[in-house]
């Protein structure tokens, strides 16, 4: 649909790529961070990601990494009852993490 086209790479001069808007995308057809205004975004997720090392950990902080270099504010909200609260991180990317008992 109209949406996914949006979403999808934009090869310039394709129909996917309208010529009116082929070049605000980069050699790779791709739309820059800096396109769209900051976003303001409330990430609530639990088990929290931030605390070991893992596949459900690495997808969370490469889409904070992606969220920070496009200027948008996140605010994050997590769950741990393990981890002692003084080894509980509070940030992330320059993003405030803060943790609850649960949801």
């Amino acid at each position: 649909g109209r949406f996914q086209q949006v979403l999808s790479p934009c090869v310039p001069g394709s129909i996917q790529c309208p010529k009116m808007t082929a070049s605000i995308y980069n050699s790779e057809g791709i739309l820059p961070l800096e396109h769209s205004p900051p976003r303001k975004i409330c990430l609530m997720v639990e088990p929290t990601p931030f605390t070991h090392i893992s596949g459900y950990s690495n997808r969370f902080k490469e889409m904070l990494r992606f969220l920070s270099k496009a200027g948008d504010k996140v605010n994050i909200l997590t769950v741990d009852q393990r981890t002692p609260k003084q080894k509980l991180p509070t940030t992330l990317f320059g993003f405030n993490i803060e943790h609850t008992h649960g949801f």
